[in-house]
């Protein structure tokens, strides 16, 4: 996460790479982004998002981060930017894509080992993530729930151009 290149009034911020830790580092974490965001008193923020995704608690907390920024907040996807990825774009006021890039919205999953019932538990669990999920979609897109739910289960790559058909970016 690297603050950089305030002219006039805007503040650029990028985010690139995982959300949260992986096995390489840390990634974007929650931390990482708030220390940078906080110290930000640009009236404008340019979020440049290339993420395959990661940390889906992450991801909602880095939203709400820059949805409650009093700045104005424009994401800009720069590269292929996927599930935890979208999420964070989803909390900007404005979301660009480059024809050349693609977006991806899935449903959630994780690793896990147990017996049955920790295995109902944790789908349970991932059921509420993804309707969190659909919730941070609908509010950009206004697309039905039943629709998004279908569009995360296909795992499909979204063009450009689809993307913003659907509504997710503008």
């Amino acid at each position: 996460m690297i603050v950089f290149n305030v002219q006039d009034d805007t503040t650029e911020v990028n985010i690139i790479g995982s959300i949260g830790e992986d096995w390489f580092g840390e990634g974007n974490t929650l931390a990482s982004v708030k220390n940078e965001v906080d110290a930000i008193t640009t009236p404008h923020i340019q979020v440049n998002i290339d993420s395959l995704g990661g940390s889906v608690s992450d991801g909602f907390a880095i939203h709400d981060l820059l949805a409650t920024h009093p700045a104005k907040v424009t994401a800009k996807i720069i590269g292929w930017t996927a599930s935890a990825g979208t999420v964070i774009a989803m909390g900007a006021d404005e979301v660009e894509i480059s024809g050349n890039n693609f977006f991806l919205i899935h449903n959630t999953w994780t690793g896990v080992v147990g017996n049955a019932k920790e295995l109902r538990d944790t789908a349970t669990e991932l059921d509420k993530f993804d309707d969190k999920l659909v919730s941070i979609y609908k509010g950009k897109t206004g697309m039905r729930k039943d629709s998004l739910k279908n569009l995360m289960a296909q795992e499909e790559w979204l063009s450009a151009e689809t993307a913003k058909e659907y509504g997710f970016v503008d």
